[in-house]
């Protein structure tokens, strides 16, 4: 038996070279090749483990009895051969050290030291390039997408793995897996990840691109309409009252497509508060229709097709009648098309999701990723580095797939999604600005009170809607 009092603890752990450390080590019968090399063992008070160690002596031994009574010195490095013999599955005993503790507590004091002297900084600072790193759309931000259900799944498996290094050591070499899988599947995951960020993202910049197109066409057909009437020259007083009628039924329904519109994107939700319109008019602008067309509106199966529809029909009428050249007329009739061509984008983006095969196994390979992912540190990391690897892997990679659900559905009730109700309310203060410019006249008290009865009835029914879902 070889009696080494004290081993370094630099050449045993590969940590603190200037340690002591004292171990018990057992050696076999040099081998008659290697004369100077010992194949042994060594076992520490309170480790269970039994990893093996060959020591390369630099000094001659003296040989003693047959029996094994003579003692032999050696001095050398030593060499681990055993996987659980890693240079970390000491880090309970470093913990304990006061020192440690110390050192530890002091770096973490420093690091929220340096934090919150940067926040308090970036938030008194005048510079908004400054401030919008401290605030709600900054780093330490709460309002984030994020779902607790895989997230808390995944940190809890970091801290398994936690526990069992601390209460298991011996088991660890069983219980872990090889990084080699997690480096292999690590780049097709970046694809898929990559991939459906920039899709969820261009679905979202697609959409508002359609939302200010729709109301910029909205916005450019009123104009036409009521400044082609206004130039009208040799008219006589017939042609300009059946033109401020046909006019004012333009906009008026120019407004109801913009209510009818925000009905179909927004399915039936309340926008966010941040989203939402101050100046709103929960039904068509009534002083801007007749109240014969609001109740065909009203009745229709799809209003915002009959609207269209009737739009097109005005324009036909103020050409037969003298007020659209026909240069004029082709332009409405081609911004009206357009007009709905933006509308039909915007509702294939509610009623169509992404492909569920991808989705599913995009988000079923990247949950997977990020659970077993502590399982493959055991080995290379105390056990106090595990939860926090592990927390910060998940919420980067989860992350992104939080984000990318958002973006995929623009039109909701998330502080990120389109304002479309805000959008929408100043194009009909823009029509009804419009329709105010060019008005000589103010409707009847009776059509008012007409149209106020139709608005009540209206409000009811619009009410009773229930809420569209929103769609995984």
């Amino acid at each position: 038996m070889l009696n080494v009092a004290h081993v370094r603890r630099g050449n045993l752990l590969r940590h603190r070279p200037q340690v002591i450390l004292p171990v018990s080590i057992g050696c076999s019968t040099p081998t008659a090749s290697a004369p100077s090399t010992y194949c042994c063992t060594w076992r520490r008070p309170g480790i269970s483990k039994t990893p093996t160690f060959t020591i390369r002596c630099n000094s001659h031994h003296s040989h003693g009895s047959s029996d094994g009574g003579g003692a032999r010195n050696a001095t050398g490095s030593i060499a681990s051969r055993s996987a659980t013999g890693d240079s970390h599955d000491d880090g309970i005993s470093q913990l304990q050290n006061k020192e440690d503790v110390l050192i530890i507590a002091a770096m973490c004091g420093a690091m929220g030291c340096i934090l919150g002297g940067a926040v308090v900084y970036g938030r008194r600072d005048k510079d908004e390039n400054e401030q919008v790193w401290w605030g709600k759309r900054g780093p330490l931000s709460l309002d984030r997408a994020i779902q607790y259900g895989p997230m808390g799944a995944c940190v809890g498996s970091g801290l398994l793995a936690a526990m069992i290094k601390v209460l298991y050591p011996a088991r660890v070499p069983m219980l872990s897996f090889p990084s080699t899988v997690h480096k292999l599947l690590a780049l097709p995951l970046t694809i898929l990840i990559a991939f459906r960020f920039q899709g969820s993202y261009e679905r979202w910049w697609n959409s508002r691109q359609d939302l200010e197109s729709f109301v910029s066409c909205a916005v450019q057909l009123a104009m036409l309409a009521a400044n082609d009437v206004d130039t009208q020259l040799n008219a006589t007083k017939e042609q300009v009252e059946q033109g401020r009628a046909n006019e004012e039924r333009m906009l008026g329904l120019l407004d109801a497509i913009m209510f009818y519109a925000e009905s179909a994107l927004m399915q039936g939700q309340d926008p966010h508060p941040a989203n939402e319109a101050k100046n709103w008019v929960p039904e068509p602008y009534l002083l801007m229709m007749r109240p014969d067309e609001y109740q065909l509106c009203s009745e229709a199966e799809d209003p915002l097709l009959w609207c269209i529809d009737s739009y097109m029909g005005c324009i036909q009428k103020g050409q037969k009648l003298g007020l659209f050249s026909p240069e004029s007329a082709s332009s409405q009739y081609g911004k009206a098309c357009e007009l709905h061509v933006h509308l039909r984008a915007g509702l294939m983006v509610n009623s169509q999701n992404s492909p569920a095969a991808f989705i599913v196994h995009m988000r079923t390979f990247l949950f997977f990723f990020c659970f077993t992912y502590p399982f493959t540190i055991m080995m290379e990391m105390p056990w106090y580095h595990i939860p926090t690897s592990q927390a910060l892997t998940s919420f980067s990679l989860l992350g992104i797939e939080f984000c990318s659900r958002e973006m995929e559905h623009p039109f909701g009730d998330d502080a990120s999604d389109l304002p479309c109700r805000k959008v929408l309310s100043e194009t009909r203060i823009a029509l009804r600005q419009l329709q105010k410019l060019h008005s000589d006249t103010e409707p009847s008290a009776r059509a008012l009170l007409h149209r106020a009865v139709s608005y009540n009835s209206h409000a009811r029914t619009l009410r009773s809607l229930p809420p569209g879902p929103k769609h995984g």
